[in-house]
């Protein structure tokens, strides 16, 4: 091996070290974010299915705060399947760089 592919496979390893780095700084970051639990009405659910030969489908639910906002989460079929528009309760969201994720909704 020569000089230069040395220098290479350093530069590689430090750049594959930085992603690392950066991908458990930020999953630490999101586990140490506060999980929001707001009294909210279910609105709206929808589905989505892409691909074009092995289909997949999404499942959103847009939930209705008391002060009238509203969001919208990708949740699981089982949640999906067990709740209906118009029902109402506790549902549990984290908020983390820029977006917010689906924990948990309890009627």
């Amino acid at each position: 091996m020569n000089g230069n592919a040395i220098i290479g496979i350093i530069i590689i390893s430090l750049f594959i070290t930085g992603i690392v780095f950066l991908v458990r700084k930020s999953n630490q970051n999101y586990k140490n974010a506060p999980d929001t639990k707001v009294e909210a009405k279910v609105c709206q659910k929808t589905t989505k299915i892409s691909g074009m030969y092995a289909h997949s489908t999404s499942y959103y639910m847009s939930f209705e705060f008391s002060d009238g906002k509203r969001k919208n989460f990708r949740v699981g079929l089982n949640v999906y399947n067990t709740t209906k528009e118009g029902d109402t309760g506790v549902l549990t969201y984290k908020d983390f760089a820029g977006s917010s994720n689906f924990i948990n909704f309890k009627r």
